[in-house]
């Protein structure tokens, strides 16, 4: 019986701790956050209503610029796949388009920057000491997120071919 009960607090335990290593499903959340910490974040910095306009201009104006980016890199990523999992892959087109990818990613960073000093130059002093203080700490956290992601879906190609170049 005692057996029993260790063999059952075990497998809870590796149960519990599998769901709590996997990246949470929600796919809303992430749109969710993004949202709550827009609201967080004018607030915080006291934004008078003139400035709570023109932060909202700006964000939809980034947007109108991201999307098209964006959609392109999707159907970029899209022709990627299918062009490295053809029989005999071109890789001209294939690196092309990773060629492509890089120069919109960094037309995308280009655009977050020039938006974030819009941003910054409608603060007071004392605003953009705070926003300043605040991205900061939000970029590392981001850097570190993104590592961590990618460790989490399996992006270590290296270590998957290195068995086979030995």
């Amino acid at each position: 019986m005692k057996t029993i009960k260790i063999i059952l607090v075990a497998g809870l335990l590796a149960i519990m701790n599998s769901s709590y290593a996997q990246p949470q499903g929600n796919p809303g959340g992430e749109r969710f956050n993004q949202q709550a910490q827009r609201e967080r974040g004018p607030a915080n910095l006291n934004l008078s209503d003139e400035q709570k306009s023109k932060a909202e201009e700006l964000r939809l104006n980034m947007q109108k610029s991201a999307l098209p980016i964006r959609n392109q890199i999707g159907e970029n990523k899209a022709k990627l796949r299918t062009l490295s999992t053809s029989e005999n892959p071109d890789m001209k087109a294939i690196n092309k388009l990773i060629d492509q990818n890089a120069e919109l990613r960094a037309k995308l960073e280009k655009l977050r920057a020039a938006n974030h000093q819009e941003f910054r130059k409608m603060l007071t002093e004392e605003q953009r000491v705070k926003f300043d203080s605040r991205s900061h700490g939000r970029m590392q956290n981001r850097d570190f997120q993104r590592g961590e992601r990618h460790q989490q879906s399996g992006h270590r190609q290296g270590r998957q071919f290195k068995g086979r170049l030995e």
